[in-house]
């Protein structure tokens, strides 16, 4: 992790200790103004007799130890399953009057009021948190108040103050734990919103993913909801489904979040992941038998299930999270977002859980465990997060995939518009031309004949037929550009040759050609007809300046890779030109055809090379040519 990770872990597991005491402290102390609060006890051990005679015994016993929220009770289970806890009701000033004994930890409980049951509850499961409250009367003020309580586990006895005050004023705080209801109900009405949306999906690796986190989000939430205090005091008589659904939840979501982990960010290192996932897979099975067997008879095999879903339970949990955590800082290290985000959450999980044993055991067992609950909703909150990055990743795959596809489909467009053009030139050049020749050598010789003021109308025919043969040329050239005879081409030599016949041309338009190449460029192709396409994009630079201005020709080696650059200072083009060019007929030029460029894009295209514009209206036009580079050769000048 480092020392810097390391730092801000121990700031992280400090900080969320500080907010747990004082929430804990917050809840401890707070109660309506006017209740009246009893902190301390006394407590004598139940044994094993019959209830009546139990309390007989106790009424008249002196062996009364003290008792308090601070002082927690130490004792046996095996030898003593329960305690007696007494309390005396103090007189106070109420319309209806009530008691309150919030997070009694016990399996069951019996109260009496002197000599009388006002209270009875006997689980058939093992939660062992209640919530109660309770009518009282006038006349019960002053008497003593026997509570009954008998649990297999160590933990027993009163969490927090008993108080007394009005039915009013002490509803509110019987509903204080109705927070992991909401978090809980929240997941599990998220879960069903994704899993309703997974019908939209197809069935691909995304979907399982995505029903996958579905499943952990609804099982945190019934998590949340089967093991809040207030939904046991709520719906009591179902405590045995409530308490089933929570130990199913709890052997279904540990495997789940390992495969959601193998599936997302990777199956760890030589498969340790995998290799986990399927031990989990048979501990949650041999759990889930061992509670169809506890369940026929839970005073047998109580305790063998209290083994398997409790301390190895427990055991397994500490082994999955230091495994992921391992894995996380592996994949995490390697650059794997998803994996830091996971990590991101799982420090929360691990300094919530940690914060709250720590402050267990600073207060000798007087805190309520309550951090646990919203470090598990920032873990889901991380999956969640982690999966929308996915399907965002997903998204963009898509929309490269079809700008991919329509780059085709125009690159196969552009390709059979030039083979239908292909096959036209070479059918029927060869015939066109010929007529042509004939007619302009029999239009030179009347042109020598004809007066003076039809000499004009000679000569402008004769400059039409030789545009009519130059536009053939151009169809023949691109059906056979005749590269043929491939040689080492010095790019140097070369651009200095075309600089000497380009450089008039561009003095006539008021502009400049500056040329910056260096003397170790070599390329394949073919001489004239490379020189023929730099003329043409050269040429192309200096028709689009409308006033005087500059061309800038640089070369370079890049990867293996020769790149020319040819920029001018014209007047531009947009996105919608620029997507044009080197299709047949288009060109920015007023007797513009587009079959220069064509033929300079086919040329380049059998050099093996690759052609690219940057433009915009108004700021000139640079053309990139990739060539892959020959190595330099001997003589070279």
């Amino acid at each position: 992790m480092g020392k810097r990770g390391g730092i801000i872990l121990i700031f992280t597991i400090l900080g969320i200790m500080a907010v747990g005491f004082i929430l804990n402290q917050i809840k401890l102390h707070a109660h309506p103004a006017h209740a009246i609060s009893v902190s301390q006890w006394q407590w004598h051990e139940g044994g094993r007799a019959s209830l009546a005679l139990t309390l007989h015994d106790v009424r008249y016993s002196s062996y009364w130890s003290a008792g308090s929220v601070q002082n927690r009770i130490s004792r046996d289970p095996e030898s003593s399953p329960s305690i007696w806890v007494k309390v005396q009701i103090p007189t106070f000033e109420a319309v209806h009057p009530v008691l309150l004994v919030n997070h009694v930890y016990a399996q069951d409980v019996v109260m009496y009021l002197s000599d009388q049951l006002i209270y009875r509850s006997m689980r058939d499961h093992s939660f062992d948190t209640n919530n109660l409250l309770l009518p009282i009367t006038r006349e019960d003020m002053g008497k003593v108040l026997y509570i009954w309580l008998e649990s297999p586990k160590a933990q027993i006895g009163l969490s927090k103050p008993v108080l007394f005050g009005e039915y009013s004023e002490l509803r509110g705080l019987l509903d204080e734990n109705i927070e992991s209801v909401i978090i809980g109900s929240s997941f599990v009405f998220v879960a069903i919103t994704m899993l309703c949306c997974s019908i939209f999906l197809r069935r691909t690796q995304s979907a399982s993913t995505w029903l996958l986190l579905t499943a952990i989000v609804g099982l945190a939430g019934i998590l949340f909801i089967t093991y809040s205090s207030y939904t046991q005091s709520k719906y009591e008589q179902y405590g045995y489904l409530l308490s089933c659904l929570f130990d199913l939840s709890l052997f279904t979501i540990l495997p789940a979040v390992t495969y959601f982990f193998e599936k997302v960010i990777g199956s760890g290192y030589r498969g340790s992941i995998r290799a986990w996932r399927n031990i989990q897979m048979i501990y949650s099975v041999l759990g889930i038998v061992v509670l169809l067997v506890e369940r026929s008879d839970p005073s047998a095999y109580f305790q063998l299930y209290y083994l398997i879903s409790v301390t190895l339970m427990g055991v397994m949990i500490v082994v999955q999270f230091l495994l992921l955590s391992v894995s996380t800082l592996f994949y995490a290290r390697k650059g794997n977002r998803d994996a830091r985000i996971f990590a991101f959450g799982s420090l929360l999980l691990a300094s919530s859980v940690i914060g709250d044993m720590a402050n267990f055991y600073m207060t000798k067992g007087n805190y309520e465990l309550m951090l646990w609950k919203w470090g598990i909703s920032f873990f889901v909150i991380s999956l969640i997060v982690i999966m929308g990055r996915r399907l965002g990743d997903y998204y963009q795959q898509i929309v490269n995939y079809s700008k991919e596809v329509e780059l085709y489909n125009n690159q196969l467009q552009r390709s059979d518009k030039l083979e239908v053009i292909g096959e036209l030139a070479a059918s029927i050049a060869h015939e066109v031309r010929n007529p042509l020749q004939v007619t302009r050598g029999f239009l030179q010789l009347l042109s020598l004949k004809v007066i003076e003021q039809e000499k004009e109308f000679m000569h402008l025919a004769i400059s039409e037929l030789d545009r009519a043969s130059d536009i053939i040329t151009d169809f023949l050239t691109f059906a056979k550009p005749q590269l043929d005879n491939f040689t080492s081409l010095h790019v140097q030599s070369e651009l200095k040759q075309i600089e000497g016949i380009i450089i008039p041309l561009a003095r006539l338009s008021g502009g400049e050609v500056e040329l910056h190449i260096p003397g170790d460029l070599h390329i394949q192709g073919n001489s004239s007809k490379f020189k023929q396409a730099m003329i043409n994009l050269i040429k192309n630079g200096i028709e689009a300046m409308k006033q005087p201005g500059k061309i800038d020709i640089w070369a370079y080696d890049r990867n293996g890779d020769v790149r020319i650059h040819i920029r001018d200072s014209g007047e531009g083009m947009d996105a919608s030109e620029l997507a044009r060019l080197g299709e047949p007929y288009f060109s920015t030029k007023t007797k513009g055809t587009g079959l220069g460029l064509m033929v300079t894009f086919r040329i380049i295209e059998v050099m093996q090379g690759t052609i690219e514009f940057l433009s915009d209206k108004g700021s000139g036009t640079e053309v990139i040519l990739t060539f892959p580079a020959l190595e330099e050769e001997k003589g070279v000048n």
